[in-house]
C-alpha cells in the first residue's frame, strides 16, 4: 500500500514542501509509537473477575488505600487496590525482573504502601504499580478495571 508524508521545512523566510513516498510492507511495531507496560516475558493470562464490595471478603476495597489479593488470578496473582473514592487499579503480582524464578512474586509490605519482591528486592508503588526501587525497570502489569461504586470488574 503506498504512503506519502508531507514535510514542511523552514529555512530563514523560505518554505519548502517535500513529498516523501514509498510502500508499506506491514505494521512495524517499533515505529507505531505504542509502548507496552508489560515485560513481554510475563505470560498473558485471560482475566475477567467481578468483585462485589458488599461481600465481606472484599470489604477492604471500600476505603481508599485498601486492597485485596486474588492469589488464583492472573499469572501469579492479582492485587486490586482502591486508589481513591472513584477509582480502583489491579496489578499482576508476577515480578517483571525475576520472570522465570518461582519466588518472583510481589507482595504487599506490612504498611500497605508498596509491593516488594522477596527475590530481587524490587519495590513498586501499590497505587500505580510503578517501580520505586530496582533492579526492576519494569512496572507491574496493570489490568483494565471498571468500577461503579459497588462492583469492581478486572479484565484484559
Amino acid at each position: 500500500m503506498p504512503f506519502f508524508y508531507v514535510v514542511y521545512v523552514v529555512r530563514g523566510t523560505k518554505y519548502f514542501l517535500i513529498l516523501i513516498g514509498g510502500f508499506t510492507i506491514g505494521l512495524m511495531p517499533g515505529l507505531t509509537g505504542c509502548k507496552s507496560n508489560r515485560n513481554p516475558m510475563i505470560p498473558s493470562v485471560p482475566v475477567n473477575v467481578v468483585l462485589n464490595l458488599g461481600n465481606p471478603q472484599f470489604s477492604a476495597l471500600n476505603v481508599p488505600g485498601g486492597y485485596v489479593v486474588l492469589p488464583d488470578e492472573g499469572s501469579r496473582g492479582i492485587i486490586v487496590v482502591r486508589v481513591n473514592v472513584d477509582d480502583v487499579a489491579a496489578f499482576d503480582l508476577h515480578c517483571p525482573q525475576d520472570v522465570n524464578n518461582p519466588c518472583g512474586k510481589a507482595q504487599p509490605d506490612p504498611n500497605g504502601l508498596k509491593l516488594v519482591c522477596p527475590c530481587c528486592t524490587s519495590e513498586w508503588n501499590i497505587l500505580s504499580g510503578q517501580t520505586i526501587k530496582g533492579p526492576s525497570v519494569w512496572p507491574l502489569f496493570n489490568y483494565r478495571t471498571s468500577f461503579d461504586g459497588m462492583v469492581v470488574r478486572v479484565f484484559n
